[in-house]
């Protein structure tokens, strides 16, 4: 693929399931050993922030690698610690590595409260 080709999709997985919830694009664009670990990610942070949004702030695409600055932003719910809702807002980057047309991993690091605050 090439790196606009890559672009793409990592944009599309971002829009698709952390923004829309389409969990069934995670089976169409992770390797299969990743999807059950993406699917518990994702799960995790829509129960603490189920309507959050990521937007996209910044991407370097080179080869096989994809690198996205995103916000995160969303009311958190978490009901152990408080009962009331709050505005959070994390930014982050992101490392996609793609092969044969399928994410194959990622990493990433964050400012911003998290889920315990």
């Amino acid at each position: 693929m090439s790196t606009v080709e890559n672009e793409r999709l990592v944009r599309a997985y971002i829009e698709a399931v952390w923004n829309k919830g389409n969990l069934d694009f995670i089976e169409a664009v992770w390797t299969a050993d990743r999807v059950a670990e993406c699917r518990a990610g994702w799960v995790s942070n829509h129960q603490f922030c189920p309507k959050g949004r990521f937007s996209i702030e910044d991407v370097i695409a080179q080869h096989n690698k994809v690198v996205v600055r995103w916000t995160f932003q969303g009311m958190h719910a978490w009901e152990l610690k408080s009962p009331v809702e709050r505005s959070i807002t994390v930014t982050g980057i992101s490392i996609w590595t793609i092969k044969d047309e399928r994410l194959v991993d990622s990493h990433f690091a964050s400012e911003g409260p998290g889920i315990y605050e």
